[in-house]
């Protein structure tokens, strides 16, 4: 069994800014990252695509994953709260959460049983300079875990 990466962008055709901080991003990115990974068990697909949107830049992680009940979704991201981690301590996405929160933005949650689920971390951008771009996006394997990468 096989578990598989690929990354996206969109034309996002402007130069812009978010201000972040990057051991937060990575811890974040990590955390929605490991978090699918184990939702994928042995195989399966993990996307992760780069767009902007209504003055945002939204870092969207998908999997192809065993998914998470509707009942559940409204209590991730609360302090203490976990699913499906014998072990979890409810701090991942609460953080997450908090963190992009503090930045003037947020976290969303989608899933289905059995399709899957989507994390999206919302970024604001703080300036935006439109510039023609030449040539689109490449994707950024730097930001996914050392495993087997294709795109």
């Amino acid at each position: 069994n096989e578990l598989r990466f690929e990354t996206a962008t969109s034309s996002i055709g402007a130069n812009f800014s978010v201000e972040i901080n990057s051991a937060a991003i990575r811890r974040m990115l990590s955390n929605v990252l490991t978090n699918a990974v184990e939702a994928c068990s042995a195989a399966g697909l993990i996307t992760m695509t780069i767009t902007e949107e209504a003055g945002a830049l939204l870092v969207a992680i998908r999997d192809s994953g065993i998914g998470i009940p509707e009942e559940v979704l409204p209590k991730l991201g609360l302090r203490g709260f976990s699913y499906g981690k014998e072990r979890g301590l409810g701090l991942g996405l609460f953080n997450t959460k908090r963190t992009l929160e503090a930045w003037g933005g947020g976290l969303h949650i989608a899933s289905e049983c059995g399709i899957g689920t989507t994390v999206t971390l919302c970024l604001p951008i703080v300036a935006s300079v439109r510039l023609p771009r030449t040539e689109p996006m490449q994707p950024v394997p730097s930001l996914l875990p050392r495993t087997q990468l294709s795109t």
